[in-house]
């Protein structure tokens, strides 16, 4: 498969060779005060990226660790310069270098990286940390080649738009392979050696099997706190005394189920890990309630050969209580928004789980609406909560040209304005749920409303 990114170094020199130094730097300095060589990752290469003293991205943070298994290519240049440029959250890096070995293979070399985006460093004159731009999205690559005489070149550009300004990065990420990193030492809980008590029967409680020597970013390291992957030696590790395999790891000592490492014990408490040997288990009835406008409450009952709890609620209803020492009724309470739940019982000592499905159906709109006399169209517009989130309608009277429309409003157009005091009523059924239903009554007022006291004005002396 053709792979358009880059894959291999850019040097000055025709036949490969490079005339910078292998220090990362070079003893002539680039316009623009910085270093002639740039180190550049495949962005998809990068796993992430860890801060010093583990902490998260910030203007003043330094990259740590460029957590990678994949190699770095640099590319030397005669003539570099960065100019950064902002525009309100967005930063614009563009690095600019001239490479003057203009061999075909370096003409292939650099079309095929145009075709990919870049984790960028390059280390200003005198800096002993490079600057790093390309994080997350990564830095396109654009060139062009230079024709003047002797002097051909390509001119090679490296640009992104991104939220992160220009970061700082230890240069001995440019050599992992003799990179020597401050160890810590992690518990591997995922292999775990159950505890048991008297009588063989899981406690709950996992041992880690080994406890492995990692750096701040999770990757193994060897007896010289140095990269495994670069170095091929074992990663260090130290194992349970219950267990008799090395794990394929460099064992340094064995330790008990009281230990710790870097404050972290090697016993904890995980029933999902080490699932506990006890009797008893829990039911709940019904397993699906429903619930809407007049519905607000439902009762659970609660079979259960131990205490019990609620594990998991969710925001659209309260239940109470939440908790009980045996058999009893658990009560769930709609808190007047529509949608799905699910609500999981948990016997405590079992740890066994019963989930019970809620389904809150609500039409929410006033129940009467007045319009006044001459009013030739009117809207209506239910909000639906819960199921498909649509409904039904239907009015008592003739007299109405009505559409329902997309976004489910009723246009509502009268046909032939009354003088007299008219009253729609409109019946809005959930789609999902028969029993929720809204009445809404539409009073239109008509000329002649007082009809009556009219005629007797007309026809009644003052007394």
């Amino acid at each position: 498969m053709f792979n358009c990114k880059l894959s291999r170094n850019i040097s000055l020199n025709p036949d490969g060779s490079s005339t910078v130094g292998s220090d990362c730097g070079s003893a002539e300095i680039a316009s623009g005060g910085i270093q002639e060589r740039i180190f550049v990752y495949n962005i998809d290469d990068i796993e992430n990226l860890q801060f010093e003293n583990d902490m998260r991205f910030d203007n003043n943070l330094i990259i740590e660790t460029i957590i990678t298994q994949a190699s770095y290519f640099f590319i030397d240049c005669s003539d570099v310069s960065y100019n950064e440029t902002q525009e309100g959250t967005k930063h614009q890096h563009n690095l600019n270098l001239t490479v003057s070995n203009t061999q075909p293979i370096t003409e292939d070399t650099i079309s095929d990286a145009a075709n990919h985006r870049y984790l960028v460093a390059f280390r200003p004159k005198g800096a002993e940390l490079y600057r790093v731009f390309g994080w997350k999205e990564g830095a396109g690559l654009s060139y062009t080649m230079d024709m003047n005489g002797d002097t051909n070149a390509y001119t090679i550009n490296l640009s992104d738009n991104s939220e992160y300004a220009l970061m700082s990065c230890y240069a001995d990420n440019f050599d992992l392979a003799n990179k020597v990193f401050s160890p810590i030492f992690k518990p591997l809980y995922e292999i775990s050696y159950c505890e048991t008590d008297q009588n063989g029967k899981k406690t709950g409680y996992c041992i880690a099997s080994y406890v492995v020597k990692v750096n701040s970013a999770g990757q193994a390291l060897d007896s010289n706190n140095m990269l495994s992957s670069y170095s091929g030696l074992k990663q260090d590790a130290y194992k349970y005394n219950g267990v008799s395999s090395d794990g394929g790891y460099n064992i340094l000592d064995n330790y008990s189920d009281d230990a710790s490492f870097d404050g972290l014990p090697v016993k904890i408490f995980d029933n999902s890990l080490c699932p506990i040997d006890a009797e008893g288990t829990i039911t709940v009835t019904p397993t699906t309630v429903k619930l809407n406008s007049t519905t607000t409450t439902a009762n659970v009952t609660i079979t259960s050969s131990n205490p019990w709890k609620i594990a998991n609620n969710s925001s659209l209803v309260t239940v109470s209580p939440s908790s009980g020492s045996g058999n009893g009724v658990s009560t769930i309470i709609s808190n007047n928004t529509g949608g799905d739940a699910v609500v999981t019982y948990q016997n405590r000592t079992t740890y066994e789980r019963v989930n019970v499905n809620v389904q809150i159906r609500l039409i929410k709109i006033n129940n009467e609406f007045t319009y006044q006399n001459g009013t030739t169209q009117f809207e209506l517009k239910p909000i639906v909560e819960g199921g498909s989130g649509d409904y039904l309608y239907s009015v008592d009277r003739t007299g109405l040209t009505i559409t329902k429309q997309s976004d489910g409003t009723l246009l509502c157009i009268v046909n032939n304005p009354s003088s007299e005091f008219v009253t729609y009523t409109f019946t809005l059924t959930h789609s999902d749920d028969a029993q929720e239903k809204k009445y809404v009554a539409v009073n239109l007022q008509g000329s002649n409303t007082n009809a009556i006291w009219r005629m007797m004005a007309q026809y009644c002396e003052d007394i």
